[in-house]
């Protein structure tokens, strides 16, 4: 499906971009204005990749996990990279499918005792926001926790990892939540 977005037109003005990048890398003396033409053409694959294939983003932020590093920008506020921007936007497509397609939830996984304790845990901390010394810090804790945990660690596993013949093969999430019933869940 990429391969129709790399038109003629769009690998000309790519060229253009390159171009019009290497000139003003050279005279502000900034070679890092070089990156902006492979950002552009790998803008298709990339929003492939996030549409239409947002397990394989889920994979590639199990591969990161292990090789993520805390990058500060100040002394208080750092990211650890790149996990943390996969899983914004991991999230981000969680929501907008959910929006779109509300049997994304299907009922094994909300009927499942996991998902119970996994709400009572976000009820405890929404508890524990309204009695916080810092509540606007609490509830940034509590909507990360909330929108994070119930997206990524629920949602992406159950959708990207296998359900059918293999379910004894999976791991985390995708194992607990084969079915209280014995089957699989209907993905």
């Amino acid at each position: 499906m990429w391969h129709s977005l790399y038109t003629d037109k769009f690998l000309k003005a790519t060229v253009l971009v390159f171009l019009l990048s290497v000139i003003a890398a050279i005279g502000f003396e900034t070679p890092l204005l070089l990156i902006v033409p492979f950002v552009l053409l790998a803008l298709p694959f990339v929003f492939e990749q996030v549409i239409y294939k947002p397990g394989n983003m889920f994979w590639l932020l199990m591969i990161t996990l292990p090789l993520s590093t805390e990058i500060n920008f100040t002394p208080s506020l750092g990211i650890d990279f790149p996990d943390e921007l996969l899983m914004m936007m991991l999230t981000g497509v969680f929501l907008i499918k959910l929006i779109f397609n509300k049997s994304l939830l299907s009922k094994d996984i909300v009927q499942h005792p996991i998902f119970s304790l996994l709400l009572l845990h976000l009820l405890w901390i929404l508890i524990s926001v309204v009695f916080s010394v810092d509540p606007a810090l609490s509830f940034k804790y509590f909507s990360c926790k909330s929108l994070v945990y119930c997206s990524i660690c629920l949602a992406a596993p159950v959708k990207s990892l296998p359900t059918k013949g293999r379910s004894e093969k999976r791991g985390g999430w995708g194992f607990a939540f084969q079915g209280s019933r014995g089957g699989d869940p209907k993905f």
